[in-house]
C-alpha cells in the first residue's frame, strides 16, 4: 500500500503507499503460459526469523515438515492460515502454547497468535495476551483497547453486487467515493494498508472523532515513523454497502501530503480504504472502465488458493522454473518491485544498472538506490507476467514470512484484477485477448 500501519502490530497500516518520485519504469508484457510444476524450495533461503524458517519448509515444501525441529502444532496452524483457516490456526497455536514452555519457536507462537486475533477484532483474547508479545505486535494494544471498547463491526448489505466509479489517483492507485454522515470523500483503495485511514481534515469534515485517548507509533514504507490514533466510524458506506462501528486510524494531514515532479500541486490523500475493508469482498478493479464491482465471495471459506494472509496480504505466485515466491499485494504502491537479493537467489538475471529514485510513503520520503533487473517474469495462473524493467528495494518482511516482492497498482493497467478476499484468490482478466504462449 501505501504504507502499511507496519510495524505497529504489523498494523500493517502503512507498509505500501510507495509513491515513487522518479520516471516510471514502463513495459509489461503478458501470455498464456502452461502451469509450472512446483519446485521445492531450499530449506536454507533469505529467512532471518525461526517463524520464516518454518515457513519455507511448512508452506513452500510441506515434505520437509514434521521433523524434530519443526512443532507440529505451529507447522500445522501455518498450513491452516495458508488455506484461510484462521480461526482454527488460533486453536492449534494456543494448543501448541499449552503444551511448550520454552523453545526457539514459542514466543513466534505467541506473536503469530496475537496477529490472527487482532486480525480478527477479537480484541479481548488479544488484550489477554499482551503482557507476553515481544516486538511489533506489542504496539497494537493502544489501538485493542481502543476498539474494545465499541461494538464489534456489521455489515449491512443485500449481498447484490455494487459498482462504484473509479478514478485513478497520480502513482495510479484506485480511488472510490465513500460518505460517513451524509458527506462524501475518495478514498483510496489499498491492499496494502491494514486499517482504514483518515486524514485529521477528512476526519473532522465527515465527524469521526478519535477513540479515546491512546495513540500507536507506525512505521512506513521508509525509516520513517508516524503517529496514528484510533477511530471508529459509525456508519460506512460505499455503493449499498454499510460498514457500522468499521475500525480505523486518524493520521495527521501533513503525513498524508506530498508533491511530485511530475504535478505541480501538492497531493494529499483523504483517506484510505484499508486490507479490513477490502478483504470482506470479492473485488473487481478495472482501471480501463474506470470502475470498481464489489460482490459476494462464491466461497463461503478459502480453499487454498494463491491469496492469504499472514501478517499482510501475500500472493503465491511462480518463477518460469516453477519456483514458489511471496509477492506482498499492495494496490497502493506505484509497481511492482523485486526484494534487493532477487537477482542473487536467482540465475540467469543480471543485477542490472543502477538507479536512484525518491521513495515517498506517509510522514515523507527518502531517496534509495536500487539495481533495475530486466525481463523479469512471474507466474500467475495460467499466465507469465513479464516486466521489461523492474526495480529491486529492501522489503521489510513480517516476523512470519520473507517477502520476494510487493505486487504493485502497475498489474491493474493490464485489465480486471479480482481480489477475492474470502475466497483467497487473486485472478487476472486481460483488457484484451491475449496470445497463447506456447
Amino acid at each position: 500500500m501505501f504504507w502499511c500501519l507496519k510495524r505497529q502490530r504489523y498494523v500493517f497500516l502503512f507498509w505500501g503507499l510507495l509513491l515513487v518520485g522518479a520516471c516510471r519504469e514502463e513495459g509489461i508484457r503478458l501470455r498464456r503460459a502452461e502451469p509450472v510444476e512446483m519446485t521445492a524450495v531450499p530449506p536454507v533461503r533469505h529467512r532471518s526469523s525461526p517463524a520464516q524458517a518454518l515457513l519455507a519448509m511448512d508452506l513452500a515444501a510441506p515434505c520437509l515438515a514434521g521433523t524434530q525441529t519443526v512443532p507440529s502444532e505451529l507447522a500445522a496452524a501455518y498450513r491452516l492460515i495458508r488455506r484461510g483457516g484462521l480461526l482454527p490456526a488460533e486453536n492449534r497455536l494456543e494448543k501448541t502454547l499449552r503444551l511448550e514452555t520454552t523453545g526457539e519457536l514459542v514466543q513466534p507462537a505467541i506473536n503469530l497468535l496475537g496477529e490472527l486475533l487482532f486480525y480478527r477484532q477479537q480484541w479481548e483474547q488479544f488484550l489477554e495476551y499482551a503482557p507476553r508479545y515481544v516486538g511489533m505486535i506489542a504496539n497494537d494494544v493502544p489501538l485493542a483497547k481502543a476498539y474494545r471498547a465499541y461494538p464489534p463491526e456489521r455489515r449491512q448489505w443485500d449481498e447484490a453486487p455494487v459498482t462504484v466509479p473509479l478514478r485513478a489517483g497520480v502513482t495510479g492507485a484506485p480511488q472510490i467515493e465513500v460518505a460517513v454522515g451524509g458527506k462524501s470523500e475518495w478514498f483510496w483503495l489499498d491492499t496494502g494498508t491494514g486499517i482504514t485511514v483518515l486524514s485529521q481534515r477528512t476526519a473532522r469534515q465527515l465527524g469521526v472523532t478519535t477513540a479515546g485517548d491512546e495513540t500507536a507509533e507506525a512505521a512506513t514504507a521508509t525509516s520513517r515513523k508516524i503517529v496514528v490514533r484510533p477511530a471508529v466510524i459509525p456508519r460506512l458506506e460505499v455503493g449499498g454497502i454499510s460498514l457500522v462501528h468499521h475500525r480505523a486510524v486518524i493520521v495527521a494531514d501533513e503525513d498524508l501530503t506530498f508533491r511530485f515532479k511530475r504535478t505541480p500541486a501538492e497531493v494529499r490523500i483523504r483517506g484510505i480504504l484499508g486490507w479490513n475493508f477490502i478483504r470482506q469482498f470479492a473485488v473487481a478493479i478495472n482501471v480501463s472502465r474506470r470502475e470498481v464491482i464489489l460482490r459476494r465471495s462464491e466461497h463461503t471459506e478459502q480453499t487454498g488458493g494463491n491469496l492469504f494472509w499472514l501478517g499482510y496480504p501475500v500472493v503465491q505466485v511462480r518463477s518460469p522454473a516453477g519456483e514458489v515466491l511471496y509477492f506482498g499485494l499492495d494496490t497502493g504502491a506505484e509497481s511492482t518491485v523485486l526484494s534487493s537479493d532477487f537477482a542473487e537467489r536467482h540465475e540467469g538475471l543480471s543485477t542490472g544498472r543502477r538507479q536512484r529514485w525518491r521513495l515517498t510513503s506517509a510522514g515523507g520520503e527518502q531517496v534509495v538506490e536500487s539495481a533495475v533487473l530486466e525481463d523479469v517474469s512471474l507466474r500467475m495462473e495460467s499466465w507469465e507476467i513479464t516486466f521489461s524493467h523492474i526495480r529491486t528495494r529492501e522489503i521489510r518482511s513480517t516476523e512470519y514470512i520473507a517477502l520476494d516482492g510487493i505486487l504493485g497498482a502497475d498489474l491493474l493497467r493490464l485489465g480486471t484484477v479480482l481480489i477475492d478476499g474470502p475466497g483467497g484468490s487473486l485472478t487476472l482478466r486481460p483488457v484484451r485477448p491475449v496470445a497463447d504462449g506456447r
